[in-house]
């Protein structure tokens, strides 16, 4: 893959399968919408990255739901939890426990990301 993204004609829209090479399933199967990832210091260092994968490992600098990835940077959920699930899979990101009960602030900026979707 390059290090830019494909184009998909003049609006520039890129087809959800061309990022994920055609995969629709996650590496990480346990990976849900609300679960927090981190960049790693391995992903500190993104140059071995191809262009989403840099940029989702630049944004988690800070941690940030699968949601809140999949909003920022406009692009489906079903393609932020692969390419999520492929970046904790590398090593890249560190994935924490799913919420297993509800955490006010945290629901609240997971509701936010889903509606800027």
């Amino acid at each position: 893959m390059s290090d830019a993204p494909a184009s998909g004609g003049p609006s520039g829209f890129i087809r959800p399968f061309v990022i994920t090479g055609g995969r629709t399933q996650a590496a990480r199967p346990d990976l849900q919408f609300e679960t927090m990832v981190r960049t790693t210091v391995a992903g500190r260092d993104g140059a071995s990255l191809t262009y989403e994968r840099r940029h989702i490992a630049e944004l988690c600098k800070e941690a940030q739901s699968v949601a809140e990835v999949s909003a920022k940077l406009a692009i489906p959920l079903g393609v932020a939890i692969v390419l999520v699930g492929d970046l904790v899979a590398s090593g890249h990101l560190s994935a924490g426990r799913t919420v297993d009960r509800a955490d006010a602030a945290l629901l609240e900026r997971v509701l936010a990301g889903v509606k800027a979707l």
